[in-house]
């Protein structure tokens, strides 16, 4: 990473890099490109690919149709209804 490559990928993501700010950043992302590099280096041949990280079963409820709603208790709360319906504001124009 050298200043050249920097001041192209602010002008790239429209970003104004002050003087000030050149260096210190510079150096992080020369920092984060190194360990990149270390990362690739590792040899992973020998490793299986994970499907999910955890081993774990998710212990969910079973999803079952319920008829018992009770909407008068619910719609009770709403600052206007409609024949069982919630009226909110029109967000689209026709």
């Amino acid at each position: 990473m050298d200043d050249t490559t920097l001041a192209r990928l602010g002008q790239l993501s429209r970003i104004r890099l002050e003087v000030d700010e050149r260096l210190p950043l510079l150096q992080d992302l020369s920092t984060i490109l190194k360990f990149v590099d270390e990362i690739k280096s590792i040899s992973t041949d020998k490793i299986e690919p994970l499907a999910h990280p955890l081993d774990s079963v998710q212990a969910l409820r079973e999803d079952v149709a319920d008829d018992d709603i009770e909407r008068d208790v619910y719609q009770k709360f709403a600052a206007k209804t409609i024949d069982g319906f919630y009226v909110v504001p029109r967000v689209v124009d026709p």
